[in-house]
């Protein structure tokens, strides 16, 4: 046999041995889960904007039967010592009245704006944990269930990341604070290297291309600054086989506002109605 051959046997031999112990990587269930728990809280500004909207006018209709009822009994019975007294209640009312109408726009202001980001930033990531999820056999999977064992798919919607139940009730609920508080959000510590890998041998999602990427299926990694990135950022690969994830524990650190200003404005627009509002709160009349 020459040496041409032998030194093409010996290369194509090696690739294959390349290609067949390639240490695909799946992503580990606490880089995804805590996600699609981010998800599950953002999906809850709809019913917290609704819930502070109908108690600012709960709270006018109430000052306005209130304030019906003083006037009166105070035009019928004019001679009674607390005629004065319900008129001027009366007065106070009319004036607490006019605050929620001034207030009203910037209320229903505030509430789409916080609601928008919040499901763009929602529908993202679900969006990329679905992407993760169709890509299952049943035997090969991306997402791990158990830290870097098991098939996650099973809890992606149980999780947080379900498609949306077009018919469901949109109810206020009050935003977990132990996955979002005024600081950022508090389940998403940075993860790199072995800390976000999961099982290997699963999954090629985060595998570079083994060449230039228009002659050679894969996504290219790493050339040029090329990179996978899924849910604005919040999960990417840099290099081959090398998932992470980005650090929002704190938006007060400008190191972390600066290179993260999607998720940093989603938290600055929403977290001022996550966190005053409270679904049982009332109006003093």
């Amino acid at each position: 046999m020459s040496s041409a051959k032998v030194a093409i046997l010996v290369v194509t031999a090696s690739f294959i041995a390349d290609k067949a112990c390639a240490t695909f990587v799946a992503l580990k269930s606490g880089a995804w889960k805590p996600q699609c728990e981010l998800a599950k809280e953002l999906r809850k500004l709809p019913g917290l904007s609704k819930g502070k909207v109908h108690s600012e006018f709960t709270a006018y209709e109430a000052l306005e039967r209130v304030k019906l009822r003083m006037l009166i009994f105070a035009t019928k019975n004019p001679a009674d010592t607390d005629a004065v007294l319900l008129r001027a209640l009366a007065e106070a009312a009319e004036a607490k009245q006019e605050a929620i109408r001034n207030a009203a726009a910037t209320v229903v202001q505030k509430g789409l704006k916080a609601t928008a980001y919040a499901a763009e930033m929602a529908g993202a990531i679900t969006s990329a944990i679905q992407t993760l999820k169709a890509a299952n056999d049943g035997t090969n999977y991306c997402l791990n269930k158990n830290s870097k064992t098991g098939n996650g798919n099973t809890d992606v919607d149980s999780e947080g990341c379900s498609t949306l139940d077009l018919t469901a009730e949109i109810a206020p609920e009050q935003i977990d604070g132990n996955v979002i508080d005024t600081d950022g959000f508090k389940t998403h510590a940075g993860l790199t290297g072995p800390a976000a890998k999961g099982q290997t041998d699963k999954y090629g999602f985060f595998a570079a291309a083994q060449g230039a990427q228009s002659a050679t299926a894969g996504v290219q990694i790493g050339a040029g600054g090329a990179k996978i990135s899924l849910g604005l950022g919040l999960i990417e690969a840099e290099a081959s086989n090398t998932p992470s994830r980005k650090d929002l524990l704190n938006f007060k650190t400008s190191a972390i506002g600066q290179h993260h200003l999607v998720r940093h404005s989603t938290h600055t627009i929403t977290c001022p109605l996550l966190i005053i509002y409270n679904p049982h709160e009332q109006h003093q009349i």
